[in-house]
């Protein structure tokens, strides 16, 4: 029983720590969603200062966040890739209307250039509506991968704890059979002998 309890505890030692490395797994994946959400946001600040100032580093900048956003979301792409490919795609029309702005602004075409913002805008406001919803059903995992991890300790540690009880009660009733089975004869051997020496008693009289 000892050596099967040992075994059992191994066996979920073992399940708890792959649980465990995915559960680090999620984390880095959550990270790196928080960190494209970030570099969406920088890369929506450079193109909307570019909108205004028409300057090269803010061009720059947007370029250099978008790079730093795709490496993100290369990573989230091999757990989530339908949600990923959504927010490349609404962010790709987001630079796309963006940039036409910035075309239009530079013509001196400030209305277009305005109506043209407003929709990059609302294709911005999707991107992060999309990153959250990525964020949170990451966390919504990370959150069931610990709650799992912590019903299969409990279960392992009531487990263990009714199999030491079991162990415990029935050395202690191996020791009452064997000690029983020891005694038994023991009384019977001395009664023998008591009545032996009576007889000798007797015959020496």
């Amino acid at each position: 029983m000892l050596v099967a309890t040992n075994l059992y505890l191994t066996s979920n030692l073992a399940n708890n720590s792959a649980a465990i490395a995915k559960e680090i797994e999620l984390s880095g994946i959550i990270d790196s969603a928080n960190s494209a959400r970030i570099a969406f946001g920088e890369m929506r600040y450079w193109l909307t200062d570019l909108a205004v100032s028409l300057l090269t580093p803010s061009e720059r900048n947007a370029a250099a966040a978008r790079n730093r956003m795709d490496g993100y979301l290369d990573q989230l792409a091999q757990r989530k890739p339908k949600l990923v490919a959504a927010v490349r795609a609404e962010r790709n029309e987001f630079e796309k209307t963006a940039n036409d702005a910035v075309a239009r602004y530079t013509d001196d075409q400030r209305v277009l250039g305005n109506s043209l913002l407003a929709q990059a805008r609302d294709h911005s406001v999707k991107v992060d509506e999309l990153l959250i919803s990525l964020i949170d059903e990451l966390r919504e995992e990370l959150s069931a991968e610990r709650d799992q991890i912590v019903a299969a300790v409990t279960s392992a540690t009531h487990r263990t704890l009714i199999a030491d009880l079991l162990i415990v009660a029935l050395g202690v009733l191996f020791t009452f059979v064997i000690l029983r089975s020891i005694a038994v004869p023991l009384r019977q051997l001395i009664g023998a002998i008591d009545g032996l020496s009576a007889i000798a008693r007797c015959v020496h009289r």
